[in-house]
């Protein structure tokens, strides 16, 4: 058991409403002694990790795919969806089937989300990348500006999706699971690998900070939904809204979670999108 913590450590958590149940608890008992915590969007603590200005953080799971030797993945925790998720979506006017010569504003905040976009359209609706669509990096008002299918995520597609001004908002983990029959994962608390042996009491007392926190959130959805919700009030997200969308995403790493994520990397390894099919390395005590 870990009773110290000797060496600083900084950690990495999306600060999207879907962390809520790990974050809020988080915030509440407070950083153990000499650690930090960020936050930020999940290409922006996908950087921070990869050029060690993290030693663990809640990222894409193409992240950990891009760069998996240097990586392990804590198996206590992900943000997965088995079904509709409602905050990863494509908004637009017009159906897939009709896309041609397409260009898609893709948000630049989640990698995963992008790539699996890519995934959907060219394996499972048969469009090929640079003839039916492509994909330019932009926000909504660029969207809404050329007239564009966009992809959001986090709390802005929460906001889309129940405003439900498109003629099309497609789910993208309830396409990913008619089509596979898997959930889909899509953040992971990556550790770097070189942390397992340069800093192994640290790692462990992290590991049990997050099972403790995970454990408070889930236990406190209501209360977490009623803190959110008075954040959303503006874009009059409610509180059972909020409740509801939190207890449809499983924060565990399940066996048919790993499942899926495996199935994630490798069809982008067959798409030559990863140098390299990677193995999913975990870490658990």
């Amino acid at each position: 058991m870990v009773t110290s913590i000797s060496k600083p450590l900084k950690v990495g958590i999306v600060n999207f409403i879907n962390t809520a149940p790990l974050y809020v608890p988080w915030k509440r008992r407070g950083n153990p002694q000499g650690w930090k915590t960020l936050t930020g969007p999940p290409a922006a603590l996908n950087a921070l990790l990869r050029r060690a200005k993290l030693q663990a953080g809640l990222v894409s799971s193409f992240e950990y795919g891009e760069n998996f030797n240097s990586y392990i993945i804590m198996d206590n925790l992900s943000i997965s969806a088995k079904g509709a998720v409602k905050s990863v979506i494509l908004v637009s006017d017009i159906p897939i089937s009709q896309f041609d010569a397409v260009t898609i504003i893709v948000t630049p905040k989640s990698a995963t989300s992008i790539m699996l976009l890519r995934i959907i359209l060219t394996r499972f609706y048969n469009l090929s990348y640079g003839r039916h669509y492509v994909f330019q990096k932009g926000d909504l008002e660029m969207a809404r500006l050329r007239c564009c299918p966009y992809l959001s995520i986090g709390d802005e597609a929460l906001i889309l999706y129940h405003a439900n001004n498109y003629n099309y908002i497609y789910d993208l983990a309830e396409i990913w699971l008619k089509k596979t029959s898997l959930p889909f994962v899509f953040a992971v608390m990556a550790l770097r690998e070189d942390c397992l042996y340069e800093m192994p009491y640290e790692v462990e007392g992290l590991y049990r900070h997050i099972g403790r926190c995970i454990e408070d959130g889930l236990s406190s959805i209501e209360d977490i939904g009623r803190l959110m919700a008075s954040k959303m009030a503006t874009n009059k997200i409610g509180k059972e809204e909020i409740v509801s969308y939190l207890k449809g995403i499983d924060f565990s790493l399940s066996t048919a979670n790993q499942e899926g994520l495996s199935l994630y990397l490798k069809m982008l390894h067959e798409m030559g999108l990863l140098r390299e099919e990677p193995a999913i390395k975990l870490y658990g005590v």
